[in-house]
């Protein structure tokens, strides 16, 4: 009796199935879309800040056109 589930135990083991692999994302075209959260921060993706030569918490100048558009530069 004992092997009895011994053997059910083993014929209802689920099959290992292989992992895919995660793809490379595309790279980032410009101009991007993007929103202000509701804590009033933009959502760079890290694509964007390589591709821009950016890092985390580097200064940045915003600058108001008069077409009321902002132009973001390297402080």
């Amino acid at each position: 009796m004992a092997d009895e589930k011994l053997n059910k135990v083993k014929a209802k083991k689920p099959e290992v199935k292989a992992k895919a692999k995660p793809e490379k994302p595309a790279a980032p075209t410009f101009p991007a879309d993007c929103r202000i959260n509701n804590y009033g921060f933009l959502g760079f993706k890290a694509g964007w800040l390589s591709e821009l030569g950016w890092t985390k918490g580097m200064a940045l100048k915003i600058e108001k056109n008069a077409d009321g558009s902002a132009t973001l530069r390297k402080a």
